[in-house]
């Protein structure tokens, strides 16, 4: 089933990865895999984020000069989805893929790409009986008809416990979004009370199935890398701290870190 999903990006000379750390695997055999990585090649609605469609290969690019200190994991690499004709044939692709792999007990980590994926992510639980938690790391909050945040709200069959949304900027978000999501008892920990103690966030992400980052949520000088830049945000290395906690969460399911563009990031930082 995956390869009809799924396109392979590398050759196996190790152009990327070294062989022995991280495998580019041939589909559909996935026995053994303790987390597989896919990229999806979407830009989302927005015009101006052309070119975060390539946001995976361009992140995969780097991972070659990461020392691989994480023990006899064994990460694969299954390759992209590639953008569907719809949004719709492209969340059917990600909601597949990701369940695929939940079927299997194999968390999954997407490279992307749009957070609209975030929404085919938590779709991929739809006929699960229990509730979900949601994590995600970013500096705004939308909650227009069509955002990522209100799909997933009022998705039916909705098995939405809670969303915690950690390191959003307050003067990002209007106070009748704050408003809504106190109503709605979901978490909201803003930029500032997170820099105090970014060791209070760990429970929201411990407890999370579902895990999203978005670049936009870190400062313009450590990631310009990004559609809606700011001076102001989290710092590279709260950011590796933050997905550090994701890292050893034991319950999480799928995570993506998503609104990377390449496009915008001249020195490749």
């Amino acid at each position: 089933m995956l390869d009809l999903f799924l396109q392979p990006v590398f050759d196996h000379s190790g152009n990327y990865f070294k062989a022995e750390d991280i495998h580019i695997h041939d589909l559909p055999e996935v026995s053994g895999t303790d987390l597989a990585v896919f990229g999806v090649e979407f830009s989302g609605s927005f015009e101006q984020n052309a070119g975060s469609e390539h946001g995976p290969d361009a992140i995969r690019k780097y991972l070659k000069f990461l020392a691989p200190n994480y023990g006899n994991l064994k990460i694969r690499d299954f390759g992209n989805i590639k953008a569907g004709s719809s949004i719709k044939d492209t969340f059917v692709a990600i909601r597949e893929v990701v369940s695929f792999f939940r079927e299997r007990q194999i968390p999954t980590f997407i490279l992307g790409g749009s957070k609209e994926i975030m929404a085919a992510q938590y779709e991929s639980f739809s006929e699960f009986s229990w509730k979900l938690q949601v994590t995600t790391i970013d500096s705004q909050i939308d909650l227009s008809p069509d955002s990522v945040y209100t799909k997933i709200i009022t998705s039916e069959p909705n098995h939405l416990f809670n969303i915690s949304v950690l390191g959003f900027q307050s003067y990002f978000v209007p106070n009748e979004v704050i408003e809504a999501f106190d109503k709605m008892y979901f978490d909201l920990i803003r930029l500032g009370v997170l820099r105090a103690g970014i060791e209070k966030c760990e429970p929201y992400i411990r407890d999370a199935d579902i895990f999203s980052f978005d670049m936009s949520a870190i400062r313009y000088a450590n990631a310009p890398g990004q559609l809606f830049p700011s001076p102001n945000g989290l710092t590279g290395e709260e950011a590796c701290a933050l997905m550090r906690y994701a890292g050893l969460s034991n319950g999480l399911k799928t995570a993506g870190i998503y609104e990377y563009n390449p496009d915008f990031d001249e020195r490749g930082q």
